[in-house]
């Protein structure tokens, strides 16, 4: 999560961190993941990134976006595509 810590989005890289274990546990994965598993459903990316956003609901983080975004938060423009809302 990297690449979500570096421009200071700590929350949502924890938010992804807690929940992509359990994607994976449910094996729903990305064609990469999925060949190297015996059963698993495979996603395409936005799927899993649907997936994802489901699992971080679930958990009680509802809001994460706009407090990702608040103006305090706002992360430079070449980053505002990551937080569009799935469609």
């Amino acid at each position: 999560m990297l690449t979500l810590e570096y421009p200071g989005w700590q929350q949502a890289a924890h938010l992804i961190d807690r929940a992509y274990p359990e994607v994976i546990a449910e094996k729903r994965v990305t064609y990469d993941f999925a060949r190297l598993m015996d059963v698993a459903q495979t996603l395409c990316t936005s799927a899993l990134r649907d997936a994802l956003i489901v699992k971080i609901d679930a958990s009680g983080g509802r809001g994460w976006r706009r407090r990702a975004l608040a103006p305090r938060n706002r992360p430079p423009a070449r980053y505002a595509m990551l937080m569009a809302p799935s469609r």
